[in-house]
């Protein structure tokens, strides 16, 4: 009796343990040799609150909601790179940070989208690019504005001669056009951006064009 018994149990068994079988193994949990992925900005924005709401009054902030570049909800990670593994540690070795890659690599992350835009395409032969000067020497996304948008003189002005202090020393001289950083400058300021476009051009000293390929003071 208590044989077939056991032989009724084991056939009514089988399919089960088939069915356990045939399920497939597990994944193991990620290891430190994971590729990261993506976790949206909601994530960063659980840490980086203040940065967040910075951030969400600039320019940038509109890959927030733009499905055409493919980075929607995930603005921070188009430039910072997949977050998984930083969210995980909280470690700062964990997550891309353009202000401190090598010049070349934080101008690749900016020119992934900048590159087709009329004013920047000089950049990657440009003076400051060949000095090693990178887009986060001047840029920062983080502001709520960039200077050179915001059409304020006096701080592009500070900007541009915080490097290049014996041009900044030259429009002391009488008769040299007047900056906005100076007093007697009055309603004439000009602007550096006037007569250069500091993303590359083709005359020295990245002047811009006016028309026929002169200079705009000709």
């Amino acid at each position: 009796m208590s044989r077939n018994l056991a032989l009724i149990l084991g056939l009514a068994l089988t399919p089960l343990l088939a069915q356990e079988a045939a399920k497939p193994a597990a994944e193991p949990p990620p290891g430190p040799d994971a590729k990261p992925t993506y976790v949206n900005s909601e994530t960063c924005q659980a840490c980086h609150e203040d940065i967040f709401k910075a951030f969400a009054k600039n320019p940038h902030y509109r890959l927030e909601t733009d499905k055409k570049r493919k980075w929607e909800q995930k603005a921070c990670e188009s430039c910072h790179g997949p977050g998984s593994k930083h969210s995980e540690s909280m470690a700062a070795t964990d997550i891309i940070q353009p202000t401190k890659l090598a010049p070349s690599q934080a101008d690749k992350t900016c020119l992934s989208c900048h590159r087709n835009q009329r004013t920047h395409a000089g950049r990657i032969d440009s003076g400051h690019a060949r000095s090693a000067i990178a887009c986060t020497s001047c840029h920062s996304v983080h502001k709520p504005k960039e200077l050179a948008r915001n059409g304020r003189n006096a701080a592009i002005n500070e900007q541009c001669t915080s490097c290049h202090v014996n041009t900044l020393a030259s429009f002391q001289k009488p008769h040299a056009h007047p900056l906005s950083t100076m007093p007697s400058a009055g309603n004439n300021a000009m602007s550096c951006l006037d007569c250069h476009n500091p993303h590359g051009s083709a005359p020295k000293a990245n002047l811009k064009f006016a028309s026929a390929n002169e200079p705009g003071c000709l």
